[in-house]
């Protein structure tokens, strides 16, 4: 930006009242011979005179100056007579209004008169300088304060820092003009020669941010301001689609409500029949103990309610035993549901734990008197049809049919009893009874009366007490199935009739197998003959059948009678001596006691026979 200059100490000043001329720079003009030219006499008129009384009176002051600025000693004299010619007619500016330098120097000549109208010219211009900017050179003045404060409002209010309350978006683009543009207002978008002008050596400081800069800044605001409006229609539009939605759902539930209602109902009251109703029967109404028959002895006193006699079921057992009932609770809501409260019969009671809740108030309710209990005991290598022709004997059932019939397929108690379903199919038909050295020989009670099923299946839940977690495990250790243990230990159990042979005979039959051998057992073959004796003929050794271990290897086709504990045991872990001196061999030494006599080979075994067969 160009300096301004002082018109009291650089210049030569000519002025009036309208202030026409302010100033004049010597150098613009060359007044270095307009002074040598200058020809003083032509200010002796009149009108020279009055036109020398405008000047001011400083102005004789800022010659030497300016003739020191020139450096010609001749100049200094022409000027000094100029002032002195000025003193000399003080008023004639005033009397004539205003100053008419230019009628003055009219009179010195055409010359003169042309150089001072140049100077006047050169003055005007001047003077148009202070209130417009001046291009030159591809150069643009700004005022650097103005632009410097537009800056700053148009950046804090980018920014988000303006602490006024108009927002960006209301500030007027027009209030920002910028000198010597080619557009009227800024509006963010310089042309190229605009942006050139502005990128140069002068004006840099007044530009204190790069276009680019700006532009991006105007972008980025631009983007958010749509980005803002994008937002807010798309939350329009969800809110629309919502509520559009709900009218279309409340418009169906009208209609839908009613079957929906009942659809819910229905499954509520399925699920509590099937899975909530099963869980709260198996947890709370069940027997305490399925497989607990032992009888119970209970007396319900005259006037008892509800709870005293769930009083006295649950405290039945006494103190170290369980009682009849899980919860009194539950058993005074039980009979009060069904409406059987008050229909309790004092009495004296048999129960037992294998009983359910309902099965109680039965009887209760019934006010029966107590029931007689029998004891039955069924024998170690009984076969079923043995079992049911004692039952008969002992006048527990009337016939044997229908117990056979039961242990023929067993298919009535798989339920109870899923083992069942795991017992092989015999495709041979051979095999007579599926359960089979499945009932469990112990001592039962039961009821005067009890029918088949009820006796059946409490040996059946005695034989899964007995073979539990630890016989499975270790059957599955040896490889073998449950039903191929309980055929080796009924075979095992009708061999050895001493309980402490019982392992040596096993071990016996797992050194055969290893070697491929048939087991030789006349027991197995005498289950199909039913001959009731151990001597067998050479033609009955010869029979062709599943169970005759004398012809076939391995196994027999199934059980040969219902094995006890210790047959069983004896058959999951055998005598591991007997097995490591490869025994191979035993017969029967004392037919009294039943004792056996063991063999290596089969020369000693046929000595132990010839010596020992006579007292069979």
């Amino acid at each position: 930006m160009k300096p301004k200059k002082d018109h009291q100490n650089n210049d030569i000043g000519f002025s009036d009242e309208n202030n026409a001329v302010s100033s004049v720079d010597p150098d613009d003009f060359g007044l270095d011979e307009f002074l040598n030219d200058f020809d003083p006499d032509l200010f002796e008129s009149e009108e020279a005179s009055a036109q020398a009384e405008t000047e001011p009176e400083n102005a004789a002051e800022n010659v030497p100056q300016t003739a020191d600025e020139f450096g010609s000693a001749s100049s200094d004299a022409v000027l000094e007579e100029i002032a002195a010619e000025a003193e000399e007619v003080p008023e004639t500016a005033e009397e004539n209004g205003e100053s008419d330098l230019s009628s003055g120097l009219a009179a010195a000549g055409t010359d003169e008169y042309e150089e001072i109208t140049e100077i006047e010219e050169a003055e005007d211009s001047k003077d148009r300088s202070d209130d417009e900017p001046a291009e030159s050179d591809g150069y643009i003045e700004i005022d650097d304060s103005e632009l410097e404060s537009d800056y700053e409002d148009i950046t804090a209010a980018a920014l988000g820092t303006d602490d006024s309350e108009d927002e960006f978006s209301e500030i007027d683009p027009a209030d920002f003009k910028l000198p010597g543009a080619e557009s009227e207002v800024f509006d963010g978008v310089l042309s190229p020669e605009e942006e050139s002008k502005l990128y140069t050596t002068v004006n840099f400081p007044a530009v204190p941010k790069p276009v680019d800069q700006l532009k991006s800044d105007a972008e980025r605001y631009e983007k958010g301001a749509r980005g803002g409006a994008d937002k807010e229609e798309e939350k329009t539009e969800r809110k629309k689609k919502f509520k559009k939605g709900m009218r279309i759902f409340w418009k169906i539930w009208k209609v839908a409500r009613i079957p929906v209602i009942i659809g819910v109902t229905l499954l509520i009251t399925y699920l509590l029949l099937t899975k909530v109703g099963k869980k709260l029967y198996e947890n709370y109404l069940l027997p305490v103990d399925l497989n607990d028959s032992t009888p119970v002895v209970v007396t319900i006193p005259d006037g008892s309610g509800a709870s005293a006699i769930a009083k006295i079921l649950y405290e039945a057992g006494g103190e170290d035993a369980p009682g009849l009932i899980r919860h009194k609770a539950v058993f005074k809501v039980y009979v009060d549901f069904i409406g059987k409260s008050s229909r309790l019969q004092a009495g004296t009671y048999v129960l037992s734990r294998n009983m359910s809740i309902p099965d109680i108030v039965d009887v209760i309710c019934r006010g029966e008197p107590p029931r007689e209990i029998i004891k039955i005991k069924v024998v170690e290598g009984m076969t079923i049809e043995a079992m049911a022709s004692k039952l008969v004997s002992d006048g527990i059932l009337e016939s044997p049919d229908r117990f056979l019939e039961l242990c023929v397929t067993g298919e009535a108690f798989v339920k109870d009893h899923p083992f069942i379903s795991d017992i092989p199919v015999d495709e041979t038909g051979e095999r007579r009874y599926v359960l089979e050295g499945f009932l469990f020989p112990d001592t039962y009670e039961i009821y005067v009366g009890a029918n088949e099923e009820t006796i059946i299946d409490k040996m059946l839940s005695r034989f899964e007490q007995i073979f539990g977690a630890v016989y499975s495990a270790r059957a599955e250790e040896l490889g073998l199935s449950m039903y191929e243990i309980v055929t080796l230990a009924s075979t095992i159990e009708k061999e050895a009739r001493v309980t402490e042979d019982f392992a040596k005979v096993s071990a016996v039959f797992y050194n055969r197998m290893d070697r491929d051998m048939s087991l030789d057992s006349d027991a197995t073959l005498e289950y199909i003959l039913k001959t009731g004796s151990i001597s067998l003929t050479e033609e009955q050794l010869a029979t062709v059948s599943g169970y005759n271990t004398h012809v076939n290897r391995g196994l027999p086709l199934g059980p040969v009678c219902n094995p006890g504990n210790a047959a069983i045991n004896a058959a999951l872990y055998p005598n591991t001596e007997y097995m490591d001196e490869e025994f191979l061999y035993f017969c029967l030494m004392d037919s009294k006691t039943g004792a056996l006599v063991y063999a290596k080979t089969l020369s000693e075994h046929n000595a132990n026979v010839a010596k020992y067969s006579p007292n069979w």
